[in-house]
């Protein structure tokens, strides 16, 4: 069920919604960049601790 406002939308209440959802859509953006180059350093990390163990001979 869609929300139906009772009042009058204002200009100012329309703008802070629209500068709102952009604001919400950069961090959303940073937080995404961030966590891919976490992962991808989680995943070298892991790679590089089994190749390490696998020259070891601790992988079965």
């Amino acid at each position: 069920m869609p929300f139906i406002p009772q009042g009058n939308v204002t200009d100012k209440g329309l703008l802070a919604v629209i500068l709102g959802m952009v604001l919400f859509y950069g961090v959303m953006r940073i937080y995404a960049r961030f966590m891919d180059a976490y992962i991808q350093k989680k995943e070298r990390e892991l790679q590089e601790k089994l190749k390490e163990e696998e020259e070891i001979g601790d992988v079965y």
